[in-house]
């Protein structure tokens, strides 16, 4: 007999096979009901489009810019980002972004 899903295999699937995708989900959410905390959601992956509009473009254009000036912090920078951060539940990374983004408004990048 061969199995024609993988959950008849292991209970323990999860990822992407083919263009069936495997999820974790809170008990009682799923459509393969499974021993323990969690279900899992099998569904078909849709094929996915890019549309690249110039407001999504301009916007990773932004947080590329933003990445970049972090990476080009020093560490004694990125650790008052850090340290400033930990006052929240952001991250250093997370704070600079943030405060980039503001400084800096998207239309500089359209």
């Amino acid at each position: 007999m061969m199995a024609k899903y993988a959950h008849d295999l292991s209970i323990a699937v999860t990822g992407k096979i083919g263009n069936l995708v495997y999820q974790r989900v809170a008990k009682g959410n799923g459509n393969i009901n499974t021993p323990g905390t969690y279900d899992l959601q099998l569904r078909q992956q849709k094929a996915i489009t890019d549309a690249a509009t110039p407001a999504q473009l301009a916007g990773r254009a932004r947080i590329s810019a933003a990445t970049a000036a972090y990476q080009a912090l020093s560490d004694a920078e990125r650790d008052a980002y850090r340290k400033r951060a930990s006052r929240s539940s952001a991250t250093g990374y997370n704070l600079f972004v943030r405060e980039f983004c503001q400084a800096h408004p998207i239309s500089e990048f359209a």
